[in-house]
């Protein structure tokens, strides 16, 4: 499949229970450049994301800031994946708001993707914010 199709990354390529196949999954994948993200694997949490980078299961991460459950403990989690040279997905949850702190913590932590998902309501406005923010940089 990744020999057919331009795939840049991978997320969860594996149930977070089979860990020990991880390290060959994400070597394989590199191999051809391609991201092996955790995301069920480290759940935004700064210890898990900085052991399973270090023992080569991932070369990327999803962080959601409310599944660690604070905005400092989110920043940890960013601080574990750059620390470890990690591509940083800040995403989105499924059951979202209409408040778009998001986006603002994935430019401020210069985060290299952010996952908001389709447009509906509580998604649009999340964009309409990064292309604010879009403009404010730009006019700099």
């Amino acid at each position: 499949m990744t020999k057919k199709y331009p795939i840049t990354s991978i997320e969860d390529g594996l149930s977070e229970n089979d860990q020990n196949s991880w390290p060959e999954l994400n070597r394989q994948l590199s191999d051809q450049k391609i991201v092996s993200i955790g995301d069920d694997l480290t759940v935004t949490n700064p210890k898990l994301i900085d052991q399973f980078a270090k023992n080569g299961s991932i070369s990327g991460v999803i962080i959601k800031m409310n599944q660690i459950g604070t905005i400092s403990e989110t920043i940890e989690a960013i601080k574990a994946a750059k620390e470890n040279n990690l591509q940083i997905i800040i995403s989105h949850r499924g059951s979202e708001t209409t408040d778009t702190t998001l986006v603002d913590l994935a430019v401020a932590c210069g985060a290299d993707y952010i996952k908001v998902g389709p447009t509906r309501g509580e998604r649009v406005c999340k964009y309409n914010r990064l292309m604010a923010i879009e403009d404010l940089l730009v006019k700099r």
